[in-house]
């Protein structure tokens, strides 16, 4: 490869002084140096911001293009909304300021998307350790499809079933920019890839790289090991499927049915859930739904009744 395309990297940091150190060693061990790094704060009230620009020389020196944002705490989603309009990479990524990514990361991800044009996005296997016990009980993380089996991962990630660790993808920016409009994501507590992630899934394949190249340490402040609520998740799927502008609307309501079947027979609903779905913040859809029954509402008017 002549030149090393710009791969943009990109981290929102929440109160992360405990985890930062072992983070940022493994992005300066990177082989890649064509890099833009926004690091984003999301009001963190800990040391973050002082260790994080301790190092901005240091990146820096590296050759790597460094941008700090500093905002009130909003949430993941609302950070990662505040990083998107600034990227200038021909991919993307997002890497949690509590992780571990090998040396090669950048390297092999980028090259498997330079080399393969069919994907759009990719995954490597993922090991997960304990963060308080790290020799002990390593697993690895990768999505397992029997031969011959087809790839349907915008499906399993609406379920969710058989996932690689959201945060762990690279992406074209182009086909992100064809699937999410204005760069802006629905500004969820919860799910900030899921956004990214869906909408890639329903237009592109997904290429998998059979090699090991991240750490996700599993301790008691994860985002995504805290209890969420299940009307939050399906709030969100159904933002996310609502949004997808190529999807027929027939079919997104198929995809939303599908969603509430799923999660309503897992946790046993007994009584009337209502969501609203907005577009652009404006509120266009009502799903009342419990496991026998389904209303759909479309700005108020009832348009659809299932029984099951």
């Amino acid at each position: 490869m002549d030149k090393q395309p710009l791969i943009s990297l990109i981290t929102v940091c929440y109160n992360g002084q405990k985890y930062l150190l072992p983070y940022i060693n493994s992005l300066l061990n990177q082989s890649w140096s064509n890099v833009q790094y926004i690091f984003v704060n999301d009001g963190s009230t800990d040391k973050t911001e002082e260790i994080i620009l301790s190092y901005k020389e240091r990146f820096e020196t590296k050759g790597w293009e460094f941008i700090y944002i500093k905002k009130p705490n909003g949430g993941q989603a609302s950070a990662v909304n505040a990083a998107l309009p600034r990227v200038r990479g021909k991919y993307f990524c997002f890497v949690d300021s509590d992780d571990i990514i090998e040396p090669n990361y950048l390297e092999e991800y980028c090259n498997f998307l330079e080399n393969n044009k069919e994907y759009k996005f990719c995954y490597a296997k993922i090991k997960i350790v304990d963060y308080k016990n790290p020799d002990k009980n390593v697993r690895i993380n990768e999505r397992k499809l029997a031969p011959g089996q087809k790839d349907n991962l915008f499906e399993d990630l609406l379920m969710p079933r058989n996932l690689p660790i959201p945060p762990f993808f690279m992406a074209e920016t182009r086909a992100f920019d064809r699937v999410v409009k204005n760069r802006t994501i629905y500004e969820s507590p919860i799910g900030q890839n899921l956004q990214v992630l869906i909408p890639l899934a329903y237009k592109y394949k997904c290429g998998y790289i059979d090699k090991v190249l991240c750490t996700y340490l599993k301790h008691e402040s994860n985002h995504s090991s805290t209890v969420k609520s299940i009307n939050d998740i399906k709030r969100l799927k159904f933002n996310i499927i609502t949004s997808i502008e190529d999807m027929p609307v027939a079919e997104k309501l198929s995809h939303i049915l599908l969603v509430s079947d799923f999660f309503d027979k897992r946790f046993a609903f007994d009584r009337w859930k209502t969501l609203r779905i907005s577009l652009f913040k404006i509120p266009f859809m009502k799903i009342k739904h419990k496991p026998s029954k389904i209303k759909v509402y479309f700005f108020g008017i009832p348009i659809l009744r299932i029984l099951r």
